[in-house]
């Protein structure tokens, strides 16, 4: 359920995310969200552990055939150096016995037998690993929506620094969630591919997809909620990261989380910016496009956690605030 204290936490549109969003290109400006308020609903995931015990492995893919086969086209395997041993574009070849795309399949990225690790993407020429520092590596992305204006407007903020900031810029398009080609319609698993980065503000409780993510226990980060407590849990050792009370998160102060996290099915990247409530998602988009892409470089690990406090008073994220990083980790 949605905390008592966020129905408070409204918020009103700062500058920098109209002049970012004005200056977005392909990007564009969000033109339709729900009618719901921002405050309706925590900005983050209430997944608990028991909530994200993983399926059988045999429910991973969603029952589709692998990213990049194209068709499941046969072909002579002693013939994969052949050019013309598989129809299509010159990406396209012989692998294994089937005809795949090394562009869109993460098992053969940028060729036959090039297997990304669960900690690397493929770009579709070859793999990076899964870490802020190469958010710019895919050569397009997708904003995906949900029904929480303050998610939209903190994805479209990171969809924003990417094209202002990537060289050369990505290809950078607005989608909704239900939208086809962002999410597999029966599992909710992203599905935007190799070489397109899924990027969303906010976590699994406006974004399916994200909670499949949590669920499959591919995020590196997820959040928990037990009683006026809201914990961030670190997946890899269990340990709580961050343990403080709704009445802490106010309009004024809140935290967030950054993380990557790859669908390795569809070699999916998915780029977050999660806060604890509406008001840390809107910190984690600006800061995302003030400090953290810009400089990515200095940011080698796949996720990071901030707390946000609105040091001059006005309510909106700005460069007037104070950010802390917390902690960081694989």
């Amino acid at each position: 359920m949605p905390s008592p204290m966020s129905t408070a936490l409204k918020y009103t549109k700062p500058a920098w995310l109209l002049a970012s969003l004005a200056g977005a290109g392909s990007l564009g400006l969000l033109t339709q969200c729900s009618s719901s308020s921002a405050g309706d609903a925590p900005g983050g995931p209430v997944a608990t552990k028991a909530e994200v015990e993983s399926p059988d492995a045999g429910s991973r893919d969603g029952g589709t055939s692998n990213a990049g086969e194209s068709n499941r086209i046969p072909c002579d395997a002693d013939a994969q150096a052949d050019a013309h041993a598989c129809p299509g574009a010159s990406t396209v070849a012989c692998c294994g016995g089937f005809c795949v795309d090394t562009a869109a399949d993460p098992r053969n990225c940028g060729g036959c037998g090039v297997s990304c690790t669960d900690h690397q993407f493929c770009t579709g020429v070859h793999c990076d690993e899964a870490v802020i520092a190469n958010v710019c590596g895919n050569p397009s992305a997708t904003v995906v929506l949900d029904q929480y204006e303050a998610d939209n407007e903190g994805g479209a903020a990171i969809g924003a620094a990417l094209l202002a900031n990537c060289v050369p810029p990505p290809n950078v398009v607005q989608r909704n969630e239900d939208a086809g080609g962002v999410t597999d319609p029966a599992t909710g698993r992203p599905i935007t591919g190799v070489g397109n980065t899924f990027v969303n503000g906010g976590g699994s409780w406006g974004h399916p997809s994200i909670g499949y993510l949590d669920m499959m226990q591919l995020t590196p980060l997820y959040s928990s909620v037990m009683g006026d407590q809201y914990y961030v849990v670190e997946r890899s050792t269990g340990k709580n990261i961050l343990s403080t009370t709704f009445e802490s998160l106010t309009a004024q102060h809140d935290y967030f989380y950054v993380e990557l996290a790859v669908e390795p099915v569809s070699g999916t990247l998915s780029f977050s910016g999660v806060g604890m409530l509406a008001p840390g998602t809107m910190a984690a988009g600006y800061y995302l496009g003030a400090e953290i892409v810009p400089n990515r470089a200095n940011y080698p690990n796949a996720w990071y956690l901030f707390e946000w406090t609105d040091t001059n008073g006005d309510s909106i994220p700005n460069a007037a605030d104070s950010f802390v990083e917390m902690t960081s980790g694989m």
